[in-house]
């Protein structure tokens, strides 16, 4: 007769199984970071909703970010168009304080508006239109 008790495999501890866990449900900040968050809601004596909400926005930010980056990715804008290089003076038509404007507030964005850029060929509406993108997404990077 057989010992049934030496198939059974040892109990596995809160944390083996919690990593466990996030592995399956994908929650790449939560693995990565949940015991350095642990361990500063210890030190600071947090609520266990503020260790929960926490580790969440860690979660939610790093997703946003992959998202924006995909999203970059995805619209293949040309590489070096920026604003630091851009010659507003090439286009005296072109008022960049309105240009600015979208790219320091993103209202128009949030409210899915579009922006529709017109003009002839060569005054620069590729690059505006990739400068755009580019510091929107700088924006998004520094939020998170």
């Amino acid at each position: 007769m057989t010992n049934s008790s030496s198939n059974l495999q040892p109990p596995s501890s809160p944390h083996q199984s919690l990593t466990s866990v996030l592995k399956r449900l994908k929650l790449g900040h939560f693995l990565s970071d949940w015991q350095a968050v642990e361990h500063q809601a210890t030190q600071e004596n947090w609520s266990y909703a503020q260790f929960l909400l926490a580790l969440a926005e860690g979660e939610a930010n790093r997703r946003d970010q992959a998202r924006i980056a995909r999203a970059l990715k995805e619209a293949q804008l040309p590489y070096g168009k920026s604003w630091s290089n851009f010659e507003f003076a090439h286009v005296p038509t072109l008022n960049p304080a309105v240009v600015m404007q979208f790219a320091e507030s993103t209202t128009w964005l949030q409210n899915a508006s579009n922006i529709l850029i017109f003009g002839p060929s060569g005054t620069g509406k590729t690059h505006v239109s990739s400068a755009l993108g580019r510091s929107i997404s700088d924006d998004n990077e520094g939020s998170g």
